[in-house]
């Protein structure tokens, strides 16, 4: 086992073995060859020319990535603030045509949406219309295949007077 505690006991002589290079360059990790204990030996030097080298390869990689990532964040920011403005002007919109003075506009000239009519019923969670309303429930969704469609289920009910 190498470590840098039993390097650190042993004599030394240039140029390094390579195999105890090796090992130096792995144990004191140095982000830099001018930081290693031996940074004029050849060894040494080459290791880190070809970490250097393998770095490289990294690096525009990363880059791209970092510019890629900062693109996607800047898209994203312009296209939150189009619509939030697109959504203030709708909403200014909608204010101006609904909002009158007394001189120019009156109510009788808003547009109000279609009313919608009221199918609500009375609901009982004791008796036979729950019961009802359960077993439809249950056996629609013995009929299906895959994830519950709520929406279909309720408009079947609508249909059949179940709900």
């Amino acid at each position: 086992m190498v470590s840098k505690d039993t390097t650190s006991n042993l004599v030394i002589d240039t140029p390094l073995n390579p195999i105890l290079a090796l090992s130096l360059f792995l144990t004191e990790q140095q982000p830099t060859v001018y930081d290693h204990s031996h940074h004029q030996d050849p060894t040494i030097v080459a290791l880190y020319k070809i970490s250097l080298s393998a770095m490289a390869v990294e690096l525009p990689f990363e880059s791209n990535f970092i510019t890629t990532m900062k693109t996607a964040c800047t898209t994203n920011e312009k296209l939150f603030r189009k619509l939030e403005d697109y959504r203030i002007e709708c909403n200014t919109m909608l204010k101006r045509r609904y909002s009158y003075d007394d001189d120019d506009t009156t109510s009788e000239d808003l547009e109000y949406p279609d009313k919608l009519p009221m199918k609500g019923r009375a609901i009982t969670r004791n008796g036979t219309r729950s019961e009802e309303d359960y077993n439809f429930i249950v056996d629609f969704k013995k009929e299906i295949k895959g994830r519950m469609n709520w929406a279909v289920c309720l408009q079947l009910g609508y249909n059949k007077n179940v709900f």
